[in-house]
């Protein structure tokens, strides 16, 4: 039986997905975003003619039709659209030095006797179990103590500004780390045919392993945004009602029924459903709750655009990472060569993401100056290529740093929102459901889609 009325509060792609789900059992849809774009981080700019992206994104195929063809269309279709990637072409920088064939740190960049101490450590490490949480003790159990203290202390140190000690190990899994690469390639395939390494050691390429399913870039000289803005289209097109510039002001209780939600220029919208995808906390403070939680601490990003006069020295990977302790940079998009679009435009830009703490707000400069000089000193910018233009972002508070508190009390809070509002269901991130994006999207499908037997249409 169709209900009246759902609000999905949230515009990021969970949110386009869930409000287009909804519409399969609402007569009326309401999207609620804050922002005056829609995507979240998946979005794009344009300046003097050229295409940045908000970091490295590219999605891929989720492996469930009804909901790839939601997400990119019929499949007939889909290639004029997207390009469609095997793999993605990625190298990374540590201690000096580049791998040319994969984003995995290499330990065998280690001076020589820890070189070697390592690799005994590593095959007689005996493991950790499943529910081993401290990054510390399971990284310990896996690695041993001399990758433990040489390699993933500085490099977390640098990426969450943390010790081992106080983080959850699943900070892993958000950064690509879980597995290193120590051994020759040839040793490294046999060692894989066995569990107990196959997740500890890393393929030498990144041709190797690689996921079954595609990668997906928009064709054209396009950033991504082309991907939210197409599920928008879809979800108007669908009956849902955006709000853009719009927030939650007031959530109205009927004991632990959401009857209304106030927007904050004074809208009110009745409500038999609420899907929620944004910060749990906030759906209790709109009820005039108390979250009774401590505030996370929170890691933000700084995002240094760049156009420079003459091609990169880096003309093939798509991304970089720098893992070095020692520089500011993190996660580097490249995007001439990203497709063949890109590269035929002519232009010669590039994303560098720096992960930092709140006072990076104030040393902007600072920040993009000091970024600029590693750029050319990982030779990706040649010494004598001229800067043409540069655009500097704080996106503020990105992600919480995963410490064995923040963890507890998400759950708190998670449980403490579904027990006050009986019709409110939390999707994405705010759900704890998980961090990477497919896997989301995957999990919003399940619950409003497969569990309510919504068709797709």
């Amino acid at each position: 039986m169709t209900k009246k009325s759902c609000v999905v509060v949230g515009g990021g792609v969970v949110g386009l997905l869930a409000s287009y789900l909804a519409t399969k059992n609402f007569e009326n849809v309401f999207l609620v975003e804050r922002s005056n774009e829609i995507g979240g981080l998946l979005g794009s700019f344009e300046r003097n003619g050229v295409i940045y992206d908000y970091g490295t994104h590219v999605p891929a195929l989720t492996g469930i039709d009804d909901l790839d063809e939601i997400l990119y269309g019929p499949q007939s279709e889909r290639d004029e659209k997207y390009h469609f990637l095997p793999y993605l072409r990625s190298e990374n920088f540590f201690m000096g030095d580049w791998n040319l064939n994969s984003p995995l740190i290499d330990a065998r960049k280690l001076p020589a006797g820890e070189y070697q101490k390592c690799v005994i450590e590593l095959l007689e490490a005996p493991g950790a179990n499943d529910d081993e949480r401290n990054l510390h003790d399971y990284l310990l159990q896996t690695f041993g103590t001399t990758l433990t203290e040489k390699i993933y202390r500085p490099v977390i140190k640098k990426l969450l500004a943390v010790e081992l000690e106080s983080v959850d190990r699943h900070v892993l899994t958000t950064f690509g780390l879980q597995r290193i690469i120590a051994l020759t390639a040839e040793v490294t395939r046999r060692l894989k045919t066995l569990s107990n390494y196959d997740n500890r050691l890393g393929f030498h390429s990144y041709t190797d392993g690689s996921p079954s399913l595609p990668y997906c870039y928009p064709r054209g000289n396009q950033g991504i945004s082309f991907w939210p803005n197409s599920l928008l289209a879809k979800a108007k097109a669908a009956g849902v009602n955006v709000l853009m510039g719009e927030s939650v002001k007031k959530i109205n209780l009927s004991g632990d029924y959401v009857d209304s939600l106030e927007l904050a220029d004074a809208t009110l919208i009745p409500c038999d459903s609420v899907i929620w995808t944004v910060p749990p906390a906030l759906a209790l403070i709109a009820a005039g709750i108390s979250p009774g939680s401590t505030p996370p601490v929170f890691r933000t990003h700084t995002l240094c655009h760049y156009e420079f006069q003459s091609p990169f020295l880096k003309d093939y990977p798509q991304y970089l990472l720098c893992w070095d302790p020692n520089m500011l940079s993190y996660r580097i998009t490249l995007y001439p060569n990203i497709s063949e679009d890109r590269k035929a435009f002519g232009k010669h830009n590039l994303t560098v993401e720096v992960l930092s703490d709140g006072s990076a707000e104030y040393k902007l400069d600072e920040i993009s100056d000091v970024v600029l000089e590693e750029l050319r000193e990982m030779k990706i910018v040649g010494d004598d290529n001229l800067l043409i233009d540069k655009k500097i972002d704080f996106l503020g508070n990105s992600f919480p740093v995963l410490t064995k508190e923040f963890i507890e009390s998400a759950g708190r809070l998670n449980g403490k929102v579904e027990r006050t509002f009986s019709n409110m269901r939390l999707l994405g991130r705010a759900s704890g459901s998980g961090f990477f994006i497919n896997d989301l999207l995957i999990d919003a499908y399940k619950k409003l889609a497969i569990s309510e037997g919504i068709e797709n249409g």
